[in-house]
């Protein structure tokens, strides 16, 4: 091209970055009619609709045969803007990121009823697709497109995937939602429901402290819009977030009213299998926090209710593996409370079913990270009670399963904080039984493992009182092994750091025993130190 009419063509654009996508027409095609440039562009914005596209999605989109979307697509390939996406097909393109975002604002400012038409044809093209990716861009044209019932499909496909998807799967929804939210394209009861997903997703990843803000709003836009599933959905997020705050009693409130809420549901429709499941999820999670206050014997009757509704619909709808799934959930969460009573055989009877239950949802889904970790906190468990029961041998060896699967896990991802915090928990159990069978050596490694991962956590979120007193319990058992090795001086500075760790816990919760009677211990083991003994 002359050099001098690509600089006409820039200039002209005058520094406008939607001219400056549509120059790229005018630079790639400088002996095309203008009216061939001009239907060019147009396919150039409708190609801004979805994340990524072919000549057959490009021509549903616009309305044209076939041949003819191939023949544009073939075109657009020409422009700088354009690149491959091979994720998606041998024959697949997107618009670049970032004139993408700015192509598809310009037209839902300025052009809403070509916006929401060719959003609601992109999602015909991927209503019918039963892969995740797929399901995440029906979605997120179905919510473009403004249709009818929307946060309905997306309160179920959510749903769908919280309990059954891979942990990438929610992500990537997640981060479709996201960008939606950043662009203000949602409203009232899909805004809800589209904050709700992201928030579960991101709570997962231990970022409790950093979405108070999106949890409290989607809870009032759901209220705004009477929504009362979503509005369940927004209390549980909150409660989520209150107990990993240590929040308790907020916890509770918010457990409390998504509790009646899907009670008035069930109650309304007996048959919604969903409203009851959610119902035995709203058990568990009042319960959990009432194990965490110490109030074991209450927190087993609200999980026994919870477990008796979740019998229910596993018997009842035994393929369906969401059901299943729960069920593993819950007997893992029983199964703590009963060990906490020192009910060590009902426990590990519990544990057992979630290991058989979890173990099997796996052979169904190898690759699912959330099913494996299932099987791995339930060796992990199972080896807690053989430990307490003195058989050492069977402890260790389900203690290394767990250690391996959430090695797995965290070299799969990384970043998710979530295996990161099973992985300081395996390496613990192994340190204990380490230290049980008389390996101080071992022992130690694996608590430095695990202090070293614990760091992290604390590093990441020093609210969450799950990091802190995994990291003041990890300290305690480094320095009573250091006071073992006569390294008096470094054992005195570990139980400092628990110590300042449980009494800033204490200071927050003092109704907490557990906590109470932790910093009592450590506080003795430190009184014991010597300070005539020399260090080594």
């Amino acid at each position: 091209m002359d050099l001098h009419l690509a600089l006409r063509i820039l200039q002209s654009a005058g520094g406008d970055p939607i001219q400056l996508c549509f120059a790229a027409v005018d630079l790639a095609f400088p002996n095309r009619s203008e009216q061939d440039k001009l239907r060019l562009k147009n396919a150039l914005e409708a190609a801004s609709i979805p994340h990524w596209f072919d000549g057959c999605i490009l021509a549903k989109i616009l309305d044209i045969p076939i041949e003819e979307g191939i023949s544009i697509v073939e075109d657009l390939k020409c422009l700088s803007l354009i690149e491959s996406f091979r994720a998606r097909g041998e024959m697949a393109v997107n618009v670049h990121e970032k004139s993408r975002l700015l192509l598809r604002e310009h037209l839902f400012l300025y052009k809403k009823k070509h916006f929401g038409m060719w959003s609601a044809k992109a999602a015909e093209c991927f209503a019918s697709k039963p892969l995740a990716q797929a399901r995440i861009e029906w979605i997120y044209h179905q919510l473009c497109s403004g249709a009818v019932s929307v946060e309905e499909d997306l309160e179920k496909l959510d749903q769908d995937f919280v309990d059954t998807a891979h942990p990438e799967d929610r992500l990537a929804l997640a981060a479709a939602l996201q960008e939606l939210e950043n662009a203000k394209m949602l409203s009232g009861a899909a805004q809800a429901m589209s904050l709700i997903s992201i928030g579960f997703v991101r709570n997962s990843r231990g970022e409790s402290s950093q979405i108070l803000t999106l949890a409290s709003q989607a809870l009032g836009l759901a209220r705004t819009a009477s929504r009362k599933s979503i509005v369940g959905l927004a209390l549980c997020l909150n409660g989520d977030i209150s107990q990993n705050l240590g929040k308790f009693d907020e916890a509770i409130t918010a457990y409390e009213e998504c509790l009646s809420t899907y009670q008035e549901l069930v109650n309304d429709s007996p048959m919604e299998r969903m409203w009851t499941h959610r119902l035995s999820t709203a058990y568990e999670k009042i319960s959990a926090v009432l194990k965490k206050k110490g109030d074991f014997d209450s927190a087993f009757i609200y999980a026994n209710n919870g477990l008796t509704l979740s019998k229910k619909l596993a018997a009842e709808f035994p393929d369906d593996i969401r059901f299943q799934v729960h069920l593993a959930s819950i007997y893992l969460h029983l199964g703590g409370i009963l060990q906490s009573q020192s009910k060590l055989n009902l426990a590990k009877q519990a544990f057992t079913e979630a290991l058989i239950i979890g173990e099997k949802c796996v052979r169904l889904d190898p690759l699912n990270a959330d099913w494996q970790h299932c099987v791995g906190v339930s060796y992990s468990k199972l080896g807690s009670i053989f430990k307490s029961q003195s058989e050492l041998d069977k402890a260790h060896d389900a203690a290394e399963k767990s250690l391996t699967i959430s090695l797995n896990l965290v070299k799969l991802d990384p970043t998710n904080v979530a295996w990161q915090e099973g992985l300081a928990s395996s390496h613990h159990q192994v340190a204990g039984i380490f230290s049980a069978k008389g390996d101080l050596e071992q022992a130690y490694r694996s608590y430095k493992e695990d202090l070293s991962i614990s760091q992290i956590l604390l590093e990441f979120d020093p609210e969450n009182i799950d990091y802190q007193q995994g990291y003041a319990s990890t300290s305690a058992r480094v320095g009573s092994l250091l006071i073992k090795r006569k390294r008096l001086k470094e054992a005195r500075e570990y139980l400092n750091k628990s110590i300042e760790l449980l009494e800033k816990l204490v200071s927050q919760f003092s109704n907490i025993p557990n906590w109470r009677d932790q910093l009592k211990m450590v506080r003795q083991i430190r009184t014991r130190i010597s300070i005539k003994r020399s260090d080594r």
